[in-house]
């Protein structure tokens, strides 16, 4: 390659040169990222020997964050909802424990009316589908049951798939 006579021209295509290469250590380093981020998805309960340390920090440091958000609650809340499993404090319009799952009940649900079992919302005489989550009731003899769809998993990476999702969130596979 040879030299540009005039040094400016030289500095600037360096600079630009040195721009590209930045640009592409940065997409090297997303590429990483999602690939650390897929490994996780998909095998964090099961690591192998190298990553288990990892994968194991991982898991501490979301435990971590979930502490820190439960003392930022514990300072903001006003009137919250307390989980009956786990005595998480919940903001007041929550409708499940955001730590571990279990459905917050106001003592006004507790009576004698119908649970939904794909959500636990409350389901009322005669409702054709849940209030809460719009699952759609099946009434057997006088029993109240929810179809409920089956979970679906990337074909590629195994990550559990929202209802209607065409792609994967973690590794952009389209699923059918």
């Amino acid at each position: 390659m040879s030299m540009p006579e005039n040094i400016e021209n030289t500095e600037e295509l360096v600079n630009t040169i040195k721009g590209q290469i930045a640009d592409k250590e940065k997409e090297i380093q997303e590429n990483f990222t999602k690939l650390g981020e897929v490994y996780y998805v998909k095998y964090a309960k099961n690591p192998d020997g190298d990553f288990s340390e990892l994968c194991q920090e991982i898991e501490n440091q979301y435990q971590e964050i979930n502490q820190m958000e439960q003392q930022i609650l514990d300072l903001t809340l006003e009137d919250p909802k307390i989980c009956p499993q786990c005595g998480t404090k919940n903001a007041k319009d929550s409708l499940f424990c955001g730590e571990c799952g279990c459905k917050l009940t106001e003592e006004k649900e507790e009576q004698e009316e119908n649970i939904c079992p794909n959500c636990g919302g409350t389901l009322r005489e005669g409702d054709r589908f849940c209030r809460s989550c719009g699952a759609k009731v099946v009434v057997e003899e006088q029993e109240i049951q929810l179809a409920q769809p089956e979970p679906r998993h990337c074909k590629n990476c195994g990550a559990l798939l929202e209802e209607d999702a065409i792609f994967c969130i973690y590794c952009g596979t389209k699923n059918n």
